[in-house]
């Protein structure tokens, strides 16, 4: 999603800066991720337009280039928050053991 889409490249993020964005991230716990930014109320309109082509058009510029970065800053974030930090596993394990395979967990 930080990436670009169809209609808005190559980054979300400059075109959500031209409109006056400020704060744009996101972040994600075990079941849901969230986006976000402030805007001007005057560009809510383009704002969720941005959002909803990010969702919408992800897939028709994803590419393995793209992918691979993803991949490795989930495995940055999980080194600095889990392999980093004393007992920084036991949420993961606890997870395995709440939501034993199958479960999409």
């Amino acid at each position: 999603m930080f990436s670009g889409s169809k209609h808005v490249q190559p980054s979300p993020f400059q075109v959500l800066e031209s409109i006056g964005a400020s704060g744009v991230n996101g972040d994600h716990q075990l079941d849901r991720t969230n986006y976000f930014e402030v805007v001007p109320s005057s560009q809510l309109a383009a704002a969720l337009w941005i959002e909803s082509d990010r969702m919408g058009y992800l897939l028709d510029t994803l590419d393995e280039k793209k992918l691979r970065v993803q991949r490795d800053v989930v495995s940055n974030e999980k080194r600095q928050n889990y392999d980093n930090r004393p007992y920084g596993s036991s949420g993961l394990r606890l997870c395995d053991l709440f939501f034993p395979k199958p479960h999409p967990y």
